[in-house]
């Protein structure tokens, strides 16, 4: 199994495999086999979608793939939920659009109870807390919950985590189920990955970061005896926690990457160790993205950045032809007025900013086959676009492409709310008198006002970090392609109620 997860025998057998029925010639990097040019490919992300299953855009057949859950390999497509990092192995059409499944294997990244405080975020947009020594984030619009919500986790929630590690350490979370509550003192069945330190053969323990894992002569080891154990070691250990102790039912070795020489993969996830361009890593796996084409073009690659690369494995690095911006900077929360389920154009709407003549601002985003729909009030979680009607409320996490379309990258259906615009300045920002919170903005051709007399005392103005600041520092900060965040309160009347620079 791969550092994070991934049963290492599903990859470096997945070329061997005997090949089912796909159509169509493959395109750089496809290999033809038996005639077919079937194109063989391993991809690593999130499951946005069903039917069967969309992983890094590609809908995956699964009828006759092998399904692993948790190490259960008597899974199956139930098993499987959305937002579930997982790793597939099968072939893809010519279009890259549609594949068939040979192998989808999904392990945790964490399962424990939330220890201490969990902390929001100055926006209410992200939470923080700590399960078995390892920090958590979770994310309003782009994790996936089940059984519990962003706003219902409390401490003592014992939750399984699946999502992206960061340079830090960070559990970016894609998803978080709730599987029970923690009673301290009672054992609890518990999952976590680390490197070993502090190892003691003698007592039979050591530690994970601040957890103390103690193992016996019971303690199964698997790709690994217990004589290989080592302080440094990178290892997921199961078993029961008490409050104070693990006490280990299982020991893992987990090795890092996706093998050494694959014809074609892609992987989602959050840029760590990073060196340069030629020089850093995605899911533990080393990637030299030196001569890849890089979408939108004005991607910075940098630690933290979420993206998706793909290209071959060639000596254990992934020498990548491609590599896009997932997540973005472009933020929507507000109404559809119009669905085109054909070509994937979700157009929103904007109420009239005073001024304007009454005209809506509108903005047209694009779903594609790596959009996560999200509905919590939907069964399973999720919804298509052909469900999604005009006024519906959605949350939307965007950016734009090489062409400069807007492509979602989350959508999620919601209850009325705030309106909320985040993006760059089209032009500088205009203030109508010195002294005076009277102005406007114009975001992807939306205008916006803000005002001396919205709510009780105006319209509130922030900087980068959050914290207030005067209407006459804040025009001369926002210049064109600044990016600025909008809030316009419910039910929304064009007027920023609070407005503020992002970095």
């Amino acid at each position: 199994m791969n550092r994070f997860g991934l049963k290492q025998f599903f990859i470096t057998s997945g070329l061997a495999l005997m090949l089912t029925a796909c159509g169509g010639g493959g395109g750089g990097g496809s290999i033809g086999i038996g005639g077919t040019g079937v194109t063989r490919i391993t991809t690593s992300g999130t499951i946005t979608g069903f039917g069967s299953i969309f992983v890094n855009g590609i809908e995956f057949e699964t009828g006759s793939a092998s399904i692993t859950v948790d190490d259960n390999t008597a899974a199956s497509e139930n098993d499987l939920s959305l937002g579930m990092v997982v790793t597939v192995t099968g072939t893809e059409d010519a279009s890259g659009s549609t594949g068939s499944a040979e192998t989808v294997v999904f392990d945790d990244s964490i399962e424990g109870p939330i220890v201490g405080p969990i902390t929001p975020d100055a926006d209410g947009q992200t939470k923080t807390f700590t399960v078995l020594g390892q920090t958590v984030v979770v994310d309003k619009n782009s994790t996936v919950f089940d059984d519990t919500s962003f706003d219902t986790l409390i401490p003592n929630d014992v939750l399984e985590v699946s999502g992206f590690v960061d340079t830090t350490g960070i559990i970016n979370a894609t998803r978080v189920e709730k599987k029970s509550v923690f009673i301290p003192g009672v054992s609890t069945q518990v999952e976590l990955k680390g490197t070993v330190g502090n190892l003691n053969t003698t007592a039979r323990t050591f530690t994970i970061g601040t957890i103390a894992i103690a193992y016996t002569t019971s303690t199964t080891f698997e790709d690994m005896t217990e004589a290989e154990l080592l302080d440094g070691l990178f290892v997921e250990v199961k078993g029961a926690f008490d409050g104070t102790v693990v006490l280990a039912d299982e020991i893992e070795k987990e090795d890092e990457g996706f093998g050494s020489n694959v014809n074609k993969i892609s992987i989602e996830g959050l840029i760590t160790d990073f060196v340069s361009n030629a020089s850093f890593k995605i899911q533990g796996q080393a990637v030299d993205a030196s001569n890849a084409t890089l979408t939108p073009t004005s991607l910075v690659l940098a630690n933290g950045v979420k993206v998706q690369a793909e290209g071959p494995i060639e000596g254990g690095i992934l020498k990548a032809t491609k590599v896009e911006q997932r997540g973005g900077d472009l933020k929507f929360e507000t109404r559809v007025m119009v669905v085109d389920p054909a070509t994937g154009k979700v157009t929103l709407v904007y109420p009239a900013a005073p001024g304007t003549g009454g005209v809506q601002g509108t903005v047209d985003v694009f779903v594609t086959s790596s959009t996560l729909l999200k509905d919590q009030n939907q069964s399973g979680g999720s919804f298509s676009l052909g469900q999604l009607l005009p006024g519906d409320f959605v949350e939307v996490r965007a950016q734009t492409d090489g062409s400069g379309s807007i492509i979602a990258s989350e959508m999620e259906r919601d209850d009325e709310d705030d309106r909320i615009l985040q993006g760059p300045l089209d032009e500088d920002a205009t203030q109508s008198v010195a002294g005076s919170k009277d102005g406007s903005v114009m975001i992807l051709g939306i205008v916006v006002n803000t005002s001396s007399t919205e709510g009780s005392s105006g319209t509130d103005f922030r900087d980068a970090n959050d914290n207030p600041i005067t209407a006459d520092a804040f025009f001369a900060a926002a210049t064109t392609g600044q990016l600025v965040k909008v809030k316009d309160e419910e039910p929304g009347n064009g007027v920023a109620d609070e407005i503020e620079l992002e970095n």
